[in-house]
């Protein structure tokens, strides 16, 4: 088994998805708010562990699990946020694989 680097991860449509996310509301009904959201599934480490990894960050980036899968919703994310995330999910990478 080959075990996939999360700076190989492709950028391509595959990893990003158009996802409504609930809003907490006074109502009954909870309203979804469409987003952009980033799904990674890792495969050197179990998801939940890169969950608990990216919230426990110097920088704590706040992920969900779904379907066995990590999603990063990015309708919060600025431009300027992107290389944190990215360099914190490299950080973690190194620090689960050794």
């Amino acid at each position: 088994a080959t075990t996939k680097s999360i700076r190989s991860i492709p950028t391509t449509p595959d990893n990003i998805l158009l996802r409504n996310f609930s809003c907490p509301g006074t109502s009954i009904i909870p309203a979804l708010i469409p987003s952009y959201a980033v799904e990674i599934q890792p495969s050197n480490c179990r998801v939940s562990t890169l969950e608990k990894e990216l919230r426990y960050a110097p920088i704590p980036i706040i992920s969900r699990i779904e379907d066995d899968k990590l999603i990063l919703d990015m309708r919060t994310v600025g431009d300027n946020e992107l290389k944190i995330i990215a360099n914190q999910l490299i950080e973690i990478e190194e620090k689960v694989i050794q």
